[in-house]
């Protein structure tokens, strides 16, 4: 209510009246058919009341207008803080806050608070502007309430792309009359991915194992000793290595405890047999201290190699004889130390060809030492291989890869951790914006790849503009992916996924004649990447294109500015790039092995051999051959599930071919209907379990 001004109006407020009766309401009709009056108290009363509120919210009175309780509204809403945010100290009521330039507040905020809070405002958008390039607040942590539109003058792209910016809102390039969204990414908010292919386990049969003695190149087979439904015991040698040997596939994990049952031992871990030697990783017998790694060529000295990357070398509950331990085995060379069912570190390859074996050994035993093996199981998935370490990614590449406030990096996590059991660990980005694939590749073998496995390229849009020529574009993507290939990393090309309608926002979009290469570039690179097997993603094929009907619709556009993403994009653009990382971190190379001597019987030669779950291939030469003696030990992951028969031809010496039958019984592949004792077997059989 307003004061009255109208000449009869009172300097100073009288005096009220002694009041009357209790609280009550205007009537028209009281006691005595009296209406109710207001009187003068009343009015003073409000009045009052009204000049308190403009007081308290510093709206000054203009008795032309009629808003100052809208004012007075306003005020109270631009100081309201969310109720998650309650404790936050809002950074408009700071005293350096100005509504011209929120860059002196912010800078106080990070000095005092370690934070900065933009609070919203319930009934419009509460505008924040924020002026020129600053350092000082690079990588800022940024709390902002809906309803919150942050207003930068200009695209600072490395200042704009580095702030955490926690919750949503919108965020607006003054200069380019642009806006764009932020979301605020989270781990808690992400739909469960429910694994249709769970890890199997099973045991390992103890007959289906062997205990050796490892001298050199020689292994001796030694007995075995008593057996539980758990475990295995097993005397070991004082002056060699002894194992117990369990035939692994690919594909599967084979993991065990071990300790020393009676006598001490100097040293604990696993030995695999190879193709062309053996390669040992062990623990001395101290509780803590790195495993280390050996390598036996056949007919060569043992080499000894670095460290292995474990969990943890400090914590007893890695240490070797406390742990179980184990190999995965992704390819035929492909490997993985796991502790606990967890690798500690990339997958190592074998320098001495196939691998067939693990074995858990002991080494530097006490006279009369007993070992004890406990577990013994298998594991698989037709997900691939599981327990493998936390990532490690590196992304280098242009723009469209450059760290912004919703990038695709900043979803790869989110998209990523929890897959078959899997997570990151860390995520760096190199990516710069307006550089070549030239610069980011300079720039990645100066640096190195740190600990990262798999790098990131994200690179071709520049090239088109700087008309490189397709071929010298490919030549790059092969240096690429020989670099990252001769340091044991796997190489990751991503085209960039770009379109340019820059009659469609405010025409400062790029000129279309500076991208008409680049798809040739695209085109160029990804038959280098396929060619050299490794994961690539094409986003023009994958990711949807931003039609002429999404932009001035109120719908995301896919575009955050002119030329680049919008935080939609990115997140399908992560969600791309996160599949492709998840196909190949978890692929198994099945690839069949070639079937080793060892497993031939003594008057059996083996060559052109490979064998895999359900196959064997192989030429026998046999000499002093007797129908229906063994020719081959199949393996316990190699055996079908029942007594099975084949034909099959044999080379005679003259050259000529006959038939016989090649049977499956008890482990063992037989051969009968020969006529002669000197031949070559011919075998090629397959079967389904």
């Amino acid at each position: 209510m307003h004061p009255l001004r109208n000449g009869s109006q009172s300097a100073e407020r009288p005096a009220a009246k002694p009041v009357s009766g209790s609280p009550g309401w205007f009537t028209e009709s009281g006691d005595s058919n009296k209406p109710s009056y207001p009187g003068q108290d009343w009015f003073n009363q409000n009045i009052a009341e009204f000049k308190n509120a403009l007081a308290e919210t510093g709206v000054t009175f203009d008795p032309n207008r009629d808003d100052h309780l809208q004012q007075s509204f306003a005020f109270v809403n631009s100081k309201f803080v969310d109720v998650n945010k309650s404790l936050f100290i809002a950074i408009n009521t700071l005293e350096s806050y100005e509504v011209v330039d929120s860059v002196p507040a912010m800078i106080d905020s990070m000095n005092q608070n370690g934070y900065i809070y933009f609070p919203g405002n319930k009934t419009e958008t509460a505008i924040y502007n924020i002026v020129g390039d600053h350092p000082e607040l690079y990588g800022a942590t940024i709390y902002v309430d809906n309803n919150v539109m942050l207003s930068f003058n200009y695209d600072y792209y490395d200042f704009i792309g580095s702030l955490n910016i926690i919750g949503e809102c919108t965020c607006e390039i003054a200069e380019k009359n642009f806006t764009f969204k932020t979301n605020n990414i989270s781990d808690y908010h992400k739909d469960v991915n429910v694994n249709n292919s769970p890890q199997t386990i099973e045991i390992v049969k103890f007959l289906d194992c062997k205990v050796m003695n490892v001298d050199g190149d020689v292994y001796t087979e030694a007995s075995m000793g008593s057996t539980s439904p758990s475990a295995a015991l097993f005397s070991v040698s004082q002056t060699t290595p002894t194992a117990f040997f369990a035939p692994i596939d690919i594909g599967e994990s084979i993991s065990a405890h071990l300790k020393m049952q009676i006598g001490t031992t100097g040293k604990i871990g696993v030995i695999l047999r190879c193709e062309g030697g053996w390669i040992k990783l062990f623990q001395n017998s101290a509780d803590l201290g790195a495993w280390k790694y050996q390598v036996k060529p056949t007919g060569q000295a043992i080499i000894t190699n670095v460290d292995v990357n474990t969990p943890d070398n400090n914590l007893l509950s890695y240490a070797a004889k406390h742990a179980s331990f184990g190999i995965s085995l992704e390819s035929r060379s492909a490997f993985s130390l796991i502790i606990n069912g967890c690798s500690g570190g990339a997958p190592l390859i074998s320098q001495v060809g196939d691998i067939y074996e693990v074995g858990f050994f002991c080494e530097d035993n006490s006279a009369g030492a007993v070992a004890r093996i406990t577990g013994l199981c298998s594991y698989k998935s037709k997900a691939g291989i599981f327990g493998k370490a936390p990532l490690h990614l590196l992304i280098h590449g242009d723009s469209t890869g450059a760290k912004w406030l919703s990038s695709f990096d900043r979803y790869l996590k989110q998209a990523f951790d929890g897959v078959n059991g899997c997570r990151t660990l860390e995520i760096t980005n190199k990516a710069v914006a307006g550089e070549t694939f030239r610069q980011q590749l300079d720039r990645l073998k100066v640096a190195g790849p740190g600990q990262a496995y798999i790098i990131i390229m994200v690179a071709g849009t520049n090239e088109g503009q700087g008309n490189t020529p397709a071929d010298d574009f490919a030549a790059m993507v092969q240096e690429f992916i020989d670099y990252c290939t001769g340091l044991f990393r796997v190489p990751m090309l991503v085209e960039p996924w770009m379109w340019y309608p820059s009659s469609k926002i405010g025409n400062s979009g790029q000129a279309s004649s500076n991208y008409e290469k680049v798809s040739e570039l695209r085109e160029a690179g990804k038959r280098v990447a396929i060619a050299n097997g490794v994961p690539f993603v094409s986003t023009t094929h994958s990711l949807p294109a931003p039609l002429p009907a999404y932009f001035n619709s109120g719908l995301d556009p896919l575009l955050r500015d002119d030329i680049h993403q919008s935080f939609l994009t990115q997140q399908l653009y992560a969600e791309r790039i996160a599949s492709e990382i998840a196909r190949w971190w978890f692929s198994v190379d099945s690839k069949p092995r070639s079937v080793p001597q060892y497993l031939a019987e003594s008057n059996v030669v083996i060559s052109e051999s490979s064998f895999s779950g359900k196959s064997v291939v192989a030429n026998l030469s046999v000499t002093s051959f007797a129908n229906s003696q063994n020719l081959l030990e199949l393996p316990r992951w190699c055996r079908p599930d029942r007594q099975m028969s084949w034909p099959a031809v044999y080379t005679k010496p003259d050259g000529t071919y006959s038939s016989c039958r090649i049977l499956y019984q008890n482990g063992y592949l037989r051969a009968d209907g020969l006529d002669l004792t000197t031949a070559v077997i011919v075998v090629n059989i397959c079967w389904q379990n």
